[in-house]
């Protein structure tokens, strides 16, 4: 039998009882338009700086809850109201919406508190942050990065990987 939108395909690409994310700037809190990292972070373009200065989301705007304005914020000032979620089907979030939740504390293997070693602070201060600089990243930490790179995992240390780094801007600007 034939696979149908309507019965096998549409629950899963295009869910109906799906919800966005609601998430609000506390104006007693937030600088406003000063600050902007919680615009600049958002990979949906879902805030706006609303008649007091003051960011908000747009009006049925989709926000997937990833919380990079969230984490943006030096101020504390991004609350949920809701996070995103799907109430049935294919992409049921179980058993609901998925909390924003900070790591545990560390503790030893006695159960006593410990410190984040340096891989575990890297995994959790890891953020896809969007406000990027116009300064070019200086020769001497593009070597250093590929170098890294250069020493990853490979099979039988073949290490069969090449690297290109375009610098250009006009190039990069042609080929996208």
């Amino acid at each position: 039998m034939p696979m149908t939108w309507e019965k096998d395909l549409k629950p899963i690409y295009s869910p109906d009882d799906f919800h966005w994310g609601k998430l609000k700037a506390d104006p007693d809190k937030c600088t406003g338009e000063k600050c902007g990292l919680c615009i600049e972070n958002c990979p949906f373009d879902t805030w706006e700086i609303d008649e007091n200065y003051i960011p908000k989301m747009k009006e049925n705007w989709p926000c997937f809850s990833c919380y990079n304005c969230m984490v943006a914020c030096p101020e504390d000032a991004i609350s949920i109201i809701e996070s995103y979620h799907v109430d049935s089907g294919f992409w049921k979030t179980l058993p609901g919406p998925l909390p924003a939740r900070t790591p545990l504390e560390p503790r030893d293997a006695e159960g006593k508190s410990d410190q984040w070693n340096a891989g575990e602070k890297v995994i959790f201060m890891r953020r896809s942050v969007r406000n990027f600089s116009d300064k070019p990243v200086p020769e001497h930490l593009i070597k250093r990065v590929l170098e890294a790179g250069r020493f990853a995992p490979s099979a039988g240390n073949t290490q069969p990987w090449k690297f290109i780094v375009v610098t250009n801007k006009d190039f990069k600007k042609n080929a996208i």
